[in-house]
C-alpha cells in the first residue's frame, strides 16, 4: 500500500503537472502559428482588395476617356475587363474567407477539442483512481474522497470550457418554491411527485431494529431515496436531497416536499399527483384509492375506479422524470461515493439535463 501511495503521489506531483505543462507549451506554439497564419491571410486579403480596386479605378478611367472624347457610351473592351475584375474580386474574397474559416476550424474546433478531451480524460482517470484508493486505503479514505470531489469538478473549470452554464454546480439547481411559482405562472394543471432509489455501495449505519439504514426493502437494494417533481409532460423540475434507502417515500416527501406542495395546492390551485406510496400525504396530494385487502380492484366503486384510472394515466408521463435522468446520466445508476452525496449528484444531473435539452 505504501508503494501504491508513493506512485500516486509521484503521478500527482510530477507526472501530471509536467504533462499539463507540455500540453500548454504545444498549445502556445500552435497559437503562435495560428496568429501568424491569420495575420498573413489578413495582409493577403487587404493587398488583393486594394489591387482589384485600383484595377477597377483604372478601367473606369479608361471608360470615361472615350466618352469625353468620342461620346461613346459603352466601350465593350473596358466593360468586359471591368466585369472580369469584379468576378475575380468576388471569387478571391470568397476563397480567402473560406481559407480563413478552415484555419479557424482547425484551431478551435479541432485542436482545442483534442486538448479538451486529453485534459478531461487525464482528470477523469485521476478521479477514477481515487475510487480505488478509497477502497484500498481505509486509513486515508476521507482524503481520497475529498480529492475525488475536487477532481470531479475540474473538467467544468478547465480553460477550454466556454459555456458558463456548464459551470453551474449542483447548489444552483432550482429550489422547490421557485419551481412551483414557475409552474403556476406557466399555467400547469398539476405536478407529479415520485421517488426513486439511486443505488450505492458506500454504506454504513443501522436502524434501531438492527437493519441496514441504507437498504431499501421495496427495491431490495442499497442506496438513497430521492424525491422527484415533474411537469405533466414528464419534464424533470426538481430533485430533493437524499434520504437513506430504508426511508419510505411518504416520509422523505414530508421532509423535503409536502409543506411547499400543500401551500401550492391551497393558495395557487396547483395539485400534486402521486402513487399509492403517498397515501395519507394530506391535502392537495391526489393518490389512487387502495383496494380492500384480499379483494380485487372491482370491489371498489365505479367512480373510485375511474378516479384511480385518471390519476394513473396522468401520472404515467410524470414517472419518466427519474427514468430520464437515470438513463441519460449514468452517474445516477450507481454511486460509488458517500451516499450523502447522492442528492448533490442528482441535482447536478437535473441542471445538466436542462442544459442538454
Amino acid at each position: 500500500m505504501a508503494t501504491y501511495n508513493s506512485a500516486s503521489n509521484l503521478m500527482r506531483t510530477h507526472l501530471l503537472p509536467e504533462a499539463d505543462r507540455l500540453v500548454n507549451v504545444n498549445d502556445a506554439a500552435f497559437e503562435r502559428t495560428y496568429q501568424d497564419s491569420s495575420g498573413t491571410q489578413s495582409v493577403i486579403r487587404v493587398t488583393f482588395l486594394l489591387t482589384t480596386l485600383v484595377l477597377l479605378a483604372l478601367l473606369t478611367t479608361l471608360r470615361l476617356y472615350p466618352f469625353s472624347r468620342f461620346r461613346r457610351m459603352i466601350n465593350p473592351g473596358a466593360a468586359a475587363a471591368s466585369a472580369l475584375v469584379l468576378v475575380v474580386l468576388v471569387t478571391g474574397l470568397v476563397e480567402i474567407s473560406s481559407q480563413r474559416e478552415q484555419l479557424r476550424i482547425a484551431r478551435h474546433d479541432a485542436f482545442d477539442s483534442v486538448v479538451a478531451l486529453t485534459r478531461a480524460r487525464a482528470v477523469s482517470y485521476d478521479a477514477n483512481a481515487d475510487e480505488s484508493r478509497y477502497l484500498l486505503d481505509q486509513a486515508g479514505a476521507d482524503g481520497h474522497e475529498r480529492h475525488f470531489l475536487v477532481t470531479s469538478q475540474q473538467p467544468m473549470n478547465l480553460p477550454w470550457t466556454t459555456s458558463t452554464s456548464l459551470r453551474r454546480p449542483a447548489y444552483q439547481a432550482p429550489g422547490l418554491h421557485d419551481v412551483l411559482d414557475r409552474c403556476r405562472q406557466e399555467g400547469m394543471p398539476h405536478v407529479i411527485l415520485d421517488g426513486t432509489l439511486i443505488e450505492s455501495n458506500r454504506l454504513a449505519g443501522v436502524r434501531d431494529n438492527g437493519n441496514d439504514l441504507w437498504f431499501s426493502q421495496k427495491h431490495k437494494a442499497f442506496g438513497g431515496n430521492v424525491q422527484f417533481l415533474s411537469a405533466p409532460d414528464g419534464t424533470p423540475l426538481w430533485v430533493s436531497d437524499v434520504e437513506p434507502g430504508s426511508t419510505p417515500d411518504i416520509t422523505a416527501a414530508r421532509i423535503h416536499a409536502l409543506p411547499a406542495l400543500y401551500k401550492a395546492a391551497t393558495d395557487d390551485g396547483l395539485p400534486t399527483l402521486a402513487d399509492k406510496g403517498y397515501i395519507g400525504a394530506g391535502i392537495g396530494i391526489h393518490v389512487p384509492v387502495r383496494r380492500p385487502k384480499g379483494q380485487s380492484e372491482q370491489a371498489l366503486h365505479a367512480d373510485t375506479r375511474t378516479i384511480n384510472t385518471l390519476i394513473r394515466d396522468l401520472r404515467a408521463l410524470g414517472e419518466r422524470a427519474s427514468a430520464e435522468l437515470k438513463e441519460r446520466w449514468r452517474a445516477l445508476k450507481h454511486v460509488s461515493l458517500s451516499p450523502s452525496r447522492i442528492g448533490d449528484i442528482a441535482r447536478a444531473a437535473l441542471v445538466l439535463n436542462g442544459i442538454w435539452k
